[in-house]
């Protein structure tokens, strides 16, 4: 069965007027995987004023090849600042358009509407727990640390239970007709923002990236600038290391308009959304258009998930060089001191010494060693 799609425009009083419309293409065939009913898509214009919840604490986590998200670390609190971090920022790529307090502006698409904090979701019958996106960052971004994440996400009605989110970044894309992504495993971070009820409105963060960009909650931005965001929304359990994915119809991601193109970051029209069925793999039939939808984003009518990345741009990470462990950037950018500040992660229990992407007991065994010295014997490119 095909998607169903129909532009629907919410008052805040009054009932909903639909508009019917066509939708765009059907989606992008990949690899074979199980399907079911297709869930059905409205585009909905969502005008309730966004919550900013508070993040309590964080963990490093992994998205394995069969899907499943595990812990790479202990839970630990959160006190890293939540807006622009602690370093200098520069916006990497941006599809949210903060405003100075990290508040969305601009209506429902950039540069446009009068209603800062409308925004368009599929409607609150709709679930998807798992998205991926292409993006492709400024150049002063590439293979810098990532110093803030901003997103803004809709949480599925119903009682308030634990709300987490874990975002990964991957310097493989694949597109449409291929797998989306690196098969993993593909490092993250997870954060917990509590009890957290659905069903009054949008969710937004602006978070601040805690952590050694080479340590064990740093995320850096594609080694060379084109890579994918991976994003999912459930519960982290911190006693079996497993993330289950929320399954509260509404809970989705909000969606935001490109319609300018002075905006910071490039991505293609396409999102790879986990809901047919969603089962933490992203298959055949989930490689999904997102335009044209001119009636919600004049003239090209393009939406994305709302995100936003920010970096510190005199940040080290060795531009994406995993071996580089100290972030030098001199010349020679590899030498005596990422030795020795491996073994001094490998003595620490660092997650970043976990070179092999094991998830055995224990974790760091000397297989790390071996991974760490043919990765120095590659070098940087």
């Amino acid at each position: 069965m095909r998607i169903s799609r129909s532009i629907l425009v919410l008052a805040c009083c009054g009932a909903a007027a639909s508009i019917a419309m066509a939708g765009p293409r059907d989606p992008q065939p990949k690899a074979a995987k199980k399907q079911g009913a297709k869930q059905v898509r409205n585009l909905q214009k969502l005008a309730a004023n966004p919550v900013q919840p508070v993040v309590r604490n964080w963990v490093k986590v992994q998205r394995l090849p069969d899907g499943r998200i595990v812990g790479a670390g202990p839970v630990q609190p959160y006190e890293h600042p939540g807006f622009h971090g602690d370093a200098p920022t520069v916006n990497a790529w941006d599809y949210f358009q903060a405003d100075t307090l990290g508040n969305p502006i601009g209506g429902e698409c950039m540069g446009g509407g009068a209603v800062p904090t409308s925004r368009w979701f599929f409607g609150p019958t709709y679930q998807v727990s798992h998205i991926l996106n292409d993006f492709v960052v400024d150049a002063p971004a590439v293979g810098k640390p990532i110093d803030r994440f901003d997103h803004a996400w809709n949480w599925g009605a119903g009682a308030a239970r634990p709300m987490w989110i874990a975002v990964f970044i991957d310097d493989t894309y694949g597109g449409c007709g291929s797998p989306p992504a690196s098969s993993g495993p593909v490092d993250g971070v997870a954060f917990d923002f509590g009890l957290a009820p659905g069903g009054g409105g949008y969710y937004l963060a602006n978070v601040g990236i805690p952590g050694d960009p080479n340590g064990p909650a740093g995320i850096l931005a594609p080694a060379d600038g084109n890579g994918t965001v991976e994003i999912a929304y459930g519960e982290y359990n911190a006693v079996t290391q497993q993330f289950t994915f929320d399954t509260v119809a509404g809970t989705q991601t909000m969606l935001w308009g490109k319609n300018d193109p002075s905006m910071v970051g490039t991505s293609d029209a396409n999102q790879w959304d986990d809901d047919d069925p969603a089962d933490g793999l992203f298959g055949e039939g989930e490689c999904y258009p997102y335009g044209p939808y001119a009636v919600a984003c004049p003239p090209d009518g393009i939406l994305q998930a709302m995100i936003g990345f920010w970096v510190d741009p005199a940040g080290g990470g060795g531009g994406g060089c995993y071996p580089n462990c100290d972030g030098s950037t001199g010349s020679p950018l590899l030498t005596a001191n990422d030795f020795q500040c491996f073994l001094n992660k490998y003595a620490s229990g660092d997650t970043y010494a976990n070179c092999d992407g094991s998830t055995g007991n224990p974790l760091l065994t000397a297989n790390d060693f071996q991974c760490f010295l043919n990765k120095y014997a590659s070098g940087c490119t």
